[in-house]
């Protein structure tokens, strides 16, 4: 008992004697932007241009920081960094945009996420991808289901999970479904990161306790 005791103690003085390290270094004035549509109009290309006009607005008109978009919310497949380059011109400085998209590079189709600031765009690509949703498992043996899955597979991404967002702040980025495996995506190379953001396409669950939650 006097060893536990002992032993309780000495996590909590380490504990304490930790938590002082952590010291608040910036304030960070935080928009988050939900475009509040359903699945079948995100498919739907024919708007694809009124939603864009939609995330160029919110930027254009936004004072803060960080200006937080949803997984997938940029509506044209991503072939080259032209459309960053487009909201670089909008931005104040010292402000950053987070937005998903799907990207296309070398015949590989990716599930990324952009953060871009008035010097820099970082891109991550997922890297832990939904089985029947992102890519067919033994593709070869169930072609049944391509009307479903479709005939491409999404490619995973290999880069670090951190990403350098101003001077002040990096993060840990982390696109949807990634979040379940919570444990296995802080390490040692990033578990320092005071921020950790999670892109959600919330126009999967309709009507339902989903997006309020969120």
């Amino acid at each position: 008992i006097i060893i536990c005791i002992f032993m309780i103690n000495l996590r909590l003085n380490s504990f304490q004697s930790n938590s002082k390290n952590f010291k608040l270094v910036h304030n960070l004035a935080v928009s988050l932007n939900q475009l509040n549509i359903s699945q079948f109009e995100k498919l739907n290309t024919a708007n694809d241009e009124i939603r864009l006009n939609e995330i160029l607005e919110l930027i254009s008109n936004n004072n803060n920081d960080l200006i937080l978009f949803s997984e997938t919310d940029y509506p044209y497949l991503i072939r080259n960094n032209e459309f960053a380059k487009i909201i670089q011109g909008l931005l104040k400085e010292n402000q950053t945009v987070i937005i998903g998209g799907i990207r296309n590079e070398n015949s590989q189709y990716f599930n990324s996420l952009y953060s871009i600031n008035k010097n820099k765009i970082h891109v991550f690509d997922k890297k832990i991808l939904v089985p029947f949703g992102e890519f067919l498992p033994f593709r070869k043996y169930l072609k049944f289901l391509y009307p479903i899955t479709g005939d491409i597979d999404f490619s995973i991404g290999n880069k670090k999970r951190i990403i350098q967002m101003n001077e002040y702040i990096n993060f840990i980025p982390i696109i949807c479904y990634e979040i379940i495996f919570f444990n296995d995506l802080i390490n040692n190379y990033n578990r320092s990161s005071p921020l950790l953001i999670n892109l959600t396409n919330d126009a999967w669950f309709g009507k339902f306790s989903g997006p309020y939650q969120h």
